[in-house]
């Protein structure tokens, strides 16, 4: 029924591993380079940016993924809250109708049946809660870095541009 969140949150943590490793682990060239070494490195960037992307574009249907399980597992705690609520104001009818005993029940009482009646639903409810906050945040970092890596890469090519423009001005 349910996504299996631990590994779900684990995967996208090592996709933000490697993603940090991709963004952080390049060597930038010297404002004096040679247009062929950045070249070389804005090759190399777009290799990692298309890895970036496609550690992203994962992370994405995980958390898709997970967010639809949460919606789930919320829906059946609380179709078994429901069911629980109107189980014990059922009861409380028929001991009265039977007189096998008079009691009086107050909606806190009945609350508190179907809470305990419900705990494990509620429990899983609450791991996919947080399981999917957890990916959410992954996802961003992941974006973060995505976008940082791709502002690198316009970088690299303003500085060909500009290395072009100033080629042409020479002659």
């Amino acid at each position: 029924m349910t996504y299996n969140f631990t590994q779900a949150i684990d995967i996208v943590e090592r996709a933000v591993g490697e993603a940090i490793l991709l963004r952080f682990d390049t060597d930038s060239p010297t404002f004096d380079a040679d247009p062929a070494e950045i070249l070389a490195t804005l090759q190399d960037v777009r290799r990692r940016l298309d890895r970036g992307e496609e550690l992203y574009a994962n992370s994405m249907r995980i958390k898709n993924r997970v967010e639809r399980d949460k919606a789930l597992t919320q829906a059946v705690a609380d179709d078994a809250w429901d069911a629980a609520i109107n189980t014990a104001r059922t009861d409380r009818r028929t001991v009265a109708v039977l007189n096998t005993r008079d009691e009086f029940s107050s909606a806190k009482e009945r609350t508190a049946e179907a809470n305990l009646a419900t705990v494990e639903h509620r429990r899983k409810a609450r791991i996919a809660a947080d399981a999917y906050t957890a990916v959410t945040g992954h996802v961003d970092v992941l974006r973060t870095l995505h976008r940082g890596l791709d502002n690198v890469r316009h970088d690299l090519l303003a500085t060909l541009r500009t290395l072009a423009f100033e080629s042409t001005l020479d002659r």
